[in-house]
């Protein structure tokens, strides 16, 4: 694969310096002719650096058939939160702090699938009698793509679709409303980079969009984007 982008990239950068389009101000036309001596020159400089770029990315990290990444994360979330009681709607903006687990056994080369799990806890004052706290324990499978593109970088998409279960406590004036035990489904999309300290561990940061809904008798949905931070160990 990369020698073929490699070859495409050499033949891409000699047309256009060497038997290239060229323009030409006033009036504006495209005429094509022969590069001059000191655009071969250009041209030889650029492709040396191409090919350093590509043989570089040959000795990418690559994760193995058979690899289990173990590892551990912080997010930092700021959702909207649309409760719906029978029939009337509210708005809640919400930051909410998550640590989380997961697990992920590459099936093939760079391609992982495991099992996610994250303890989520949001809380908002409205007022001084008026306010919101919700915790919830999020489970579920997901899949992983890597993207080598050094020894030392990686970037990767992830997915996950699962379950959650969620305590919400409502204030209204003083008078708590508690929504016990509440369930519903949640999905996850996103990416990142990961970058190796060595062979068996690196440091991860990404970005993910997180949609939920509970429903106990209400239905609560929140929507939002999820920055985190984590680490994760790899075994062969």
């Amino acid at each position: 694969m990369i020698a073929a982008v490699r070859s495409l990239l050499m033949l891409l950068a000699d047309f256009v310096f060497n038997r290239g389009w060229y323009y030409t101000p006033m009036p504006l036309r495209m005429t094509r002719t022969v590069c001059p001596k000191g655009c071969q020159v250009r041209t030889i400089t650029i492709l040396i650096l191409l090919c350093s770029l590509f043989s570089f990315s040959a000795h990418a990290r690559t994760l193995e058939r058979g690899t289990v990444a173990i590892g551990g994360s912080s997010s930092l979330m700021y959702i909207n939160q649309t409760q719906s009681p029978e029939g009337d709607e509210g708005d809640t903006d919400l930051t909410v702090v998550s640590v989380g687990i997961d697990m992920d056994f590459y099936i093939v080369k760079n391609l992982g699938a495991g099992l996610l799990l994250s303890y989520q806890k949001a809380s908002a004052d409205f007022s001084e009698s008026d306010g919101l706290d919700a915790s919830a324990i999020l489970i579920g499978p997901q899949v992983k793509y890597n993207l080598d593109l050094s020894e030392r970088t990686n970037l990767f998409v992830t997915g996950v679709v699962g379950f959650q279960r969620a305590k919400l406590t409502e204030t209204a004036d003083g008078v708590e409303e508690v929504y016990d035990d509440v369930r519903g489904g949640f999905w996850s999309a996103g990416g990142g980079a990961k970058f190796f300290l060595n062979e068996r561990a690196s440091i991860d940061a990404s970005v993910r969009y997180q949609s939920a809904k509970l429903e106990d008798g209400e239905v609560f949905s929140t929507a939002g984007f999820v920055v985190g931070v984590g680490f994760t160990l790899y075994l062969h």
